[in-house]
């Protein structure tokens, strides 16, 4: 598994898969992971991506160091490295953990907002 660092706040799954399937990494990775911030709904600025195989993510690693995953934003390049946990089953269990609600705080902000 690695784990890509510093991608665009926006990104999510998809945008990550494009990515990949972009700089010819398409069919060589079984799980896609973005965490998600509680509050907001963005990302955390990192994905993890499962191979299929070490070859392929060692690829990765040199790939998708130092590419500019938004052109909008030149100076923000990814970094990417393997991941401490690793393994397709725990990249999805950390994908399928239930999202807990926003805070109290939270809601009654969300709330006053939208009046």
């Amino acid at each position: 598994t690695v784990m890509l660092q510093r991608i665009p706040a926006t990104f999510y799954e998809d945008s990550v898969c494009l990515v990949l399937d972009g700089v010819g990494l398409r069919g060589t990775y079984d799980a896609v992971h973005v965490p998600r911030n509680r509050h907001n709904d963005l990302n955390m600025r990192c994905a993890f991506v499962n191979f299929l195989d070490s070859r392929h993510a060692r690829l990765c690693i040199r790939l998708c160091s130092g590419l500019c995953f938004d052109a909008a934003s030149p100076g923000a390049v990814c970094n990417a490295e393997f991941a401490h946990a690793q393994g397709r089953d725990i990249c999805l269990a950390e994908a399928s953990k239930p999202r807990s609600k926003p805070s109290r705080r939270r809601r009654r902000a969300m709330r006053n907002a939208a009046l």
